[in-house]
């Protein structure tokens, strides 16, 4: 076990520092430099560690492989952390799949591909607490379902922390859960709680902010 535990623990760990360089920028921190750069700069090192992982892929020495793969892991995991996406979400989605034939899941992807439509998660129930996932470095957010123009995602913030206003080009409704805040939409000030809904029509300014730990869950289209 002891030999195990650093493997496991070493891509929070990694995420941690991330957000750490993120919070407090170091002018000889290559992650803070990539998160400078903007998102296309990580993108484009992520497509490069892609082609060298492919590349290592082809050699019968397996130490390039492994090297190139650590490359393109680390990588993810600074997109994962510019965007507030914790590493948890991409187990969950590995969790959704154990199981389900790799054809029939690229089978599946195909048809909503075509469609434009998702399928709901296949028998699947899950609990929000059990999917709840919090950031020092800002909401996070957990995707939950996507399809078409419509996507359902669960919002988690610390006391404190806040969406800014913003606008969407399609209706929004926001399901609170857990905990007291306010929300802002077009210039007036609501507060919530769990069991408050809140309808936001397309085109008007809306945000959130935190007053104890807040949990919602957010339905979009447009």
């Amino acid at each position: 076990m002891s030999e195990e535990r650093p493997s496991s623990d070493i891509v929070r760990r990694l995420y941690r520092v991330i957000l750490d360089r993120k919070a407090h920028p170091r002018p000889d921190s290559y992650v803070c430099r990539l998160l400078e750069q903007g998102p296309d700069k990580i993108l484009q090192k992520l497509g490069e560690e892609a082609v060298e992982a492919v590349i290592a892929g082809k050699n019968p020495d397996d130490g390039p492989l492994v090297r190139e793969l650590a490359d393109l892991v680390f990588h993810g995991l600074v997109l994962l952390g510019s965007r507030g996406i914790p590493p948890e979400a991409v187990a969950r989605e590995l969790e959704r799949r154990f199981g389900v034939s790799g054809l029939a899941e690229k089978a599946a992807r195909g048809r909503h591909g075509q469609s434009g439509r998702s399928q709901p998660p296949r028998e699947r129930v899950a609990r929000v607490s059990a999917l709840r996932s919090f950031s020092d470095e800002g909401p996070a957010k957990v995707p939950l379902a996507r399809g078409g123009r419509t996507r359902v995602t669960l919002w988690c913030l610390e006391p404190g922390q806040e969406i800014r206003p913003h606008a969407h080009g399609g209706d929004h409704v926001w399901v609170f859960q857990e905990g007291r805040g306010v929300v802002q939409a077009a210039g007036r000030e609501h507060p919530v709680e769990p069991g408050s809904v809140v309808w936001v029509p397309a085109g008007v300014p809306h945000g959130v902010r935190a007053a104890e730990r807040l949990v919602f869950v957010s339905v979009s289209a447009g």
